[in-house]
């Protein structure tokens, strides 16, 4: 319990003090990774964790669309991906096959050095804030 608390702590604790780059960033990595356990637990026949690591992706790929803002091209871009990202992991859920969230996270993958490449004036780089 101890350590599940701590664990909580420290995410609580990066969540507030990351800036919005960051936190987009923390879902990409957190999406993917569940991606991932969610296709090992679907080759392994854990259905339950499979639905869970699926169930936790569907939420963060909600989270994302939720923040985008209309007005800006990217939203616009990227909330078709989300939908469609939503969809494949729906459709792997419905036909328990873990290739289309092999597809997901690659996209996720692909679109997370994209999101590494940003820099906001203003936000420093993770790296020279170091």
């Amino acid at each position: 319990m101890m350590a599940y608390g701590a664990h909580d702590t420290y995410l609580e604790t990066t969540v507030r003090s990351s800036d919005p780059l960051d936190l987009t960033r923390l879902l990409y990595r957190t999406a993917i990774d569940s991606l991932r356990q969610a296709a090992t637990a679907q080759r392994a026949g854990d259905i339950a964790g499979r639905g869970r690591q699926i169930s936790r992706t569907q939420a963060i790929l909600g989270e994302l669309i939720t923040t985008l803002d209309e007005r800006q091209e990217i939203s616009r871009r990227l909330a078709p991906l989300y939908e469609y990202l939503l969809h494949i992991t729906q459709v792997a859920q419905i036909e328990q096959r873990p290739e289309p969230l092999d597809e997901a996270r690659r996209l996720l993958e692909t679109l997370l050095e994209g999101w590494q490449q940003v820099e906001f004036p203003g936000i420093p780089d993770a790296a020279t804030a170091a």
